[in-house]
């Protein structure tokens, strides 16, 4: 399909624009992509902004660094910030291995996000985290509170329960 700017009703052409002008990177909002190798598994984690001030995302059980924090990774990063948006072991880019869902799966994660923060040479770093990711943020957070700033989380829940195992389970039958 071919849209003709011209044919567009004023309020049409200025949202294009605006998605358009947001969509964009600029020079110091480049993202860039990179692995790491922690506790045996290369993550893979996107990186943008030149700030003082960590900020580590972590993604929901469906989602990824890119799919769950596109909006973060555009408009968070600027000269205040460093993001790193990881995708956990199993998720996105971190594979192999195909993603696992043993009890311990959140602590697991947690781990594995420290061991990134500290393989980069953040030893101290807020944490935006969404969904599962809220859930290995509590955990991160409450395993290493000297390295934790500030803790944002939402969508998360305070435990696992045997209907949640089955869920997870089923999502890994289904993909």
């Amino acid at each position: 399909m071919t849209v003709v700017p011209s044919l567009l009703n004023s309020s049409v052409r200025t949202s294009l624009n605006l998605v358009n002008r947001n969509l964009s990177a600029t020079p110091e909002r480049q993202i860039i992509s990179l692995k790491e190798r922690v506790n045996g598994v290369d993550i893979h984690y996107e990186k943008t902004g030149q700030g003082e001030h960590p900020v580590l995302l972590l993604p929901g059980a469906l989602g990824c660094s890119r799919t769950d924090f596109e909006h973060q990774l555009n408009g968070l990063s600027d000269k205040k910030y460093t993001i790193i948006s990881m995708d956990p072991r199993g998720y996105g880019q971190s594979r192999p291995p195909n993603r696992e869902w043993p009890l311990n799966f959140l602590q697991n994660d947690a781990e594995d996000a420290a061991a990134l923060m500290k393989a980069l040479s953040y030893p101290r770093y807020s944490i935006l985290g969404w969904s599962d990711g809220a859930n290995t943020s509590m955990i991160l957070a409450g395993a290493n509170p000297g390295n934790v700033i500030s803790l944002v989380i939402w969508g998360g829940n305070s435990y696992v329960a045997e209907d949640d195992m089955k869920l997870y389970k089923g999502l890994l039958q289904s993909h």
